[in-house]
């Protein structure tokens, strides 16, 4: 199981003491090193503390101070033909395992959390992050790649300077509505009733 789809895992505390940081070096530093991904960016505490408190990214790292969140699109890799596939999936491995080895090596501690996780609302976050909008059926519209990326994220203590809001990321929100089979009555989605059918991100008019 890859990193960036296990469920979050416990804080890595560094090893080393904390140096001096500077909050635009670093978050220059740390985007640079996910290039790899469709998506990447971060959200400044302040940015996300209106968050639920059931879904609160301090429940699982009390202290932290920045999300990084990224998005990916997932590539089959099983036919030959998938070669480039697999090293892109490598490649993301190898970005966020870059990241969490820079903050570690500056005393910062970070934790991983999953795409699979229940814990945090990772569209929300990366909405703040500004990796892309929120659409109508509270997925993440990431700009260029519509509703088909797969989200994870790293929580950490470093203080990071926030990414600027994503915009024109959900060009035609209507699209997806009017294919979704969880709509209710009076046009709104309904999560209820959603059977994961995949036909608003087959019909995402993508940005």
């Amino acid at each position: 199981m890859s990193l960036a789809t296990a469920p979050a895992v416990g804080i890595e505390t560094p090893p080393t003491p904390r140096g001096s940081a500077d909050p635009d070096s670093m978050s220059a530093d740390i985007l640079a090193m996910l290039s790899i991904y469709e998506g990447a960016g971060i959200a400044a505490r302040d940015r996300v503390d209106d968050a639920p408190g059931e879904s609160h990214p301090r429940n699982l790292m009390p202290d932290f101070r920045s999300v990084i969140v990224l998005a990916r699109v997932p590539r089959d890799v099983p036919r030959p033909a998938g070669v480039g596939a697999f090293h892109h999936a490598v490649g993301t491995i190898a970005a966020q395992d870059a990241v969490t080895s820079y903050l570690r090596a500056r005393g910062f501690k970070h934790a991983i959390v999953g795409s699979r996780t229940k814990q945090v609302s990772l569209p929300r976050l990366g909405e703040r992050a500004g990796v892309g909008q929120l659409s109508p059926v509270g997925t993440l519209a990431v700009r260029g790649h519509g509703l088909s990326t797969v989200l994870s994220a790293i929580l950490t203590d470093a203080p990071l300077r926030s990414s600027p809001p994503a915009t024109d990321s959900c060009p035609n929100a209507q699209v997806c509505l009017r294919r979704c089979a969880a709509l209710s009555e009076d046009g709104t989605f309904d999560r209820s009733k959603c059977t994961s059918c995949g036909a608003c991100v087959k019909k995402c008019a993508r940005g």
